[in-house]
């Protein structure tokens, strides 16, 4: 772990924060750089946001080693990672981001807000069983490009929202242009299911921005009552491009509700 003009504060709840300011200044951008092992694990945000890490605005993490975000837990969102807006996370050895829970809010692993930079590269990356009180189990992310590569996605549920594996959206009124690109991930999630009313998207949710496949597979994923049971992808003049051989196969868009005559309920198995 090497570090560069940065504050890490260890803190009353989440294990790490990466801040901009404190009591003395707030000019300086905050570096936090990874280049063995780091790893962040069984940690508690009670009342806020990053169970295990916390990005404040205009931080920066950097991997190139091991980073391993396991098994933190917070009340709100970012069970694993909490990332605020215009904060860059660059992985580019091996990232896992596993058991981690958002108990009333979004992404069970990480969530992202208007983030510079969100890539996760590498190899043997993983995000795993995490689960989220609302929206994406795995990972949520608004108004950012994300990049996602060589990856397992595995049982991460979203409990009353959409996407228990990754959710991406351009929030509505941002006039911004977001692309998420997911490539040669493995998306093979039997247990990745969410289970609110119209829950949409088990494995994939993308909502008002282009969205790109390339390789890997988006295998049984189950939307318990909605549409798309591996992808739910609503985003006028917006392009949802899969190619490189990615397989869709074994997923589910189901009818289990209240309201299960409603229109468009149980659509789209494989991809809505």
């Amino acid at each position: 772990l090497s570090k560069d003009n940065d504050k890490i504060w260890e803190t009353t709840g989440a294990g790490v924060r990466v801040n901009t300011n404190d009591s003395k200044s707030q000019s300086d951008t905050e570096n936090l750089n990874a280049s063995g092992t780091l790893q962040v694990s069984s940690n508690t945000a009670s009342s806020a946001n990053g169970g295990g890490v916390y990005m404040a605005s205009s931080s920066t993490l950097t991997s190139s080693g091991t980073l391993k975000v396991n098994s933190n837990t917070t009340a709100t969102s970012g069970g694993g990672v909490y990332m605020e807006a215009s904060s860059a996370l660059d992985s580019s050895g091996t990232l896992q981001v596993n058991s981690n829970t958002a108990t009333d809010g979004h992404g069970g692993g990480i969530y992202v807000d208007t983030a510079t930079t969100f890539s996760i590269t590498g190899s043997d990356n993983t995000i795993n069983n995490n689960k989220a009180g609302s929206q994406g189990g795995g990972v949520r992310a608004q108004n950012t490009n994300v990049t996602i590569e060589n990856c397992t996605v595995d049982k991460n549920t979203a409990n009353t929202g959409h996407a228990g594996g990754i959710f991406s959206y351009r929030v509505s009124g941002n006039t911004g242009t977001y692309t998420t690109k997911l490539t040669n991930n493995l998306c093979d999630n039997t247990n990745n299911s969410t289970s609110g009313d119209d829950d949409r998207g088990a494995g994939v949710y993308a909502e008002r921005i282009a969205l790109e496949v390339s390789g890997g597979s988006i295998m049984n994923n189950t939307t318990e009552y909605g549409r798309g049971g591996g992808i739910y992808f609503n985003a006028s003049g917006k392009t949802l491009t899969i190619k490189g051989g990615c397989e869709i196969s074994g997923n589910n868009a189901g009818r289990n509700g209240s309201k299960e005559t409603d229109r468009g309920v149980g659509d789209g198995g494989g991809i809505y």
